[in-house]
């Protein structure tokens, strides 16, 4: 078989196995193929295999060991392509290992990133901005949270991705509420209800009709 499609259906093998839940099956069979990771013959099988790895490692509460992936994949990364995709990543990891002023560190980068090179993708930037959101919030950062929430939405409806959107205005939701703005916070929760059932997201659906009742019921009482 050619190289390039064994390599493929390789990763492939590897990635299922982690979304499979067979953790240190998926460790196994990245580490093996990552003996070979400087003779891939394309990038994008480089890039593949390290956010992979760094997954697992991550998922594994190997912390150290995906940070050491995230590296890699920044170096292989390229500023128009990919490299954002990295610092996402590097984010994910730092958020996951506890330490969120670093992964706010990333996410900054990666938003520094959109603007120069992806400014008529409001989709990224949308993404960008809800993990942003969700950090600062981590970080007791109520007000900025909001800012970049709200960035997200807007962004979001200019794109309309239905997958990407409910989660969105259901952040936009919470953070509004948490801040005692619910008059705003159950529209937004109603444009995320509408997001989920445009994506045919039940369990997204079900999760926003709950909190819209939690303020009926409060109403009752």
């Amino acid at each position: 078989m050619n190289p390039i499609k064994q390599t493929n259906l390789d990763l492939d093998e590897a990635f299922g196995l982690y979304e499979k839940g067979c953790l240190d099956a998926a460790e196994k069979r990245y580490e093996e193929l990552s003996r070979n990771l400087r003779f891939y013959h394309r990038r994008a099988q480089r890039m593949n295999l390290l956010m992979g790895m760094s997954y697992v490692k991550s998922a594994l509460k190997k912390h150290d060991e995906a940070r050491v992936c995230c590296e890699q994949l920044l170096q292989h990364s390229r500023l128009r392509k990919g490299m954002y995709i990295a610092l996402h990543q590097s984010a994910t990891v730092e958020g996951e290992a506890g330490d969120q002023r670093k992964a706010l560190e990333f996410l900054n980068r990666e938003m520094e990133l959109l603007e120069k090179y992806y400014k008529k993708d409001p989709q990224k930037h949308a993404i960008c901005q809800y993990e942003r959101a969700g950090v600062l919030l981590l970080l007791g950062r109520k007000q900025d949270a909001l800012y970049a929430v709200t960035d997200a939405a807007r962004r979001v409806d200019q794109c309309r991705d239905e997958n990407v959107g409910g989660h969105i205005y259901r952040r936009f939701g919470e953070i509004q509420r948490m801040l005692g703005d619910e008059g705003n916070a159950v529209p937004s929760f109603k444009k995320a209800l509408d997001y989920f059932e445009e994506a045919e997201d039940s369990d997204g659906a079900k999760e926003v009709k709950m909190l819209i009742k939690e303020k009926q019921a409060a109403r009752v009482e």
